[in-house]
């Protein structure tokens, strides 16, 4: 959880606001489902703040749980969510689907037929963000 701190505030010291964190995958028992299929540790990073963050609470199910518990694996699909001002939250119920957290987002953004990253990597962003973390 201390590099998941660390990178917040290189965020905020950078962007002058905090990240999202968000990660999903499924069960170890690899009962995979389209939005859940990673078995992998990762976390996605976003210099995002959703307009209306209760929406994707309330739709994704997400319950706020304690830090001991973000890392747990239930055996079970889920998404994982870290809001701005660091509340933690889990789902295990939820309608899986591909790339769930960047439809969000590019709704969020106005730009909602831009999601997938097969077609839409935004490079230029990350790669600028690269630099700003030089």
């Amino acid at each position: 959880m201390q590099l998941i701190r660390d990178y917040r505030e290189k965020f905020h010291h950078i962007y002058n606001r905090y990240p999202i964190f968000f990660e999903h995958g499924s069960s170890l028992l690899n009962i995979s489902q389209s939005s859940s299929s990673i078995t992998h540790a990762h976390i996605h990073i976003v210099n995002h703040n959703f307009s209306n963050e209760e929406k994707i609470i309330s739709e994704l199910n997400l319950e706020k749980i304690p830090e001991t518990q973000f890392f747990e694996n239930q055996n079970k699909n889920y998404i994982s969510y870290i809001s701005p001002d660091f509340n933690l939250y889990i789902s295990y119920n939820f309608k899986p689907t591909s790339q769930q957290m960047r439809i969000y987002i590019a709704q969020d953004l106005n730009i909602s037929n831009n999601y997938n990253w097969k077609y839409f990597n935004f490079d230029n962003n990350i790669i600028s963000t690269i630099k700003n973390f030089k």
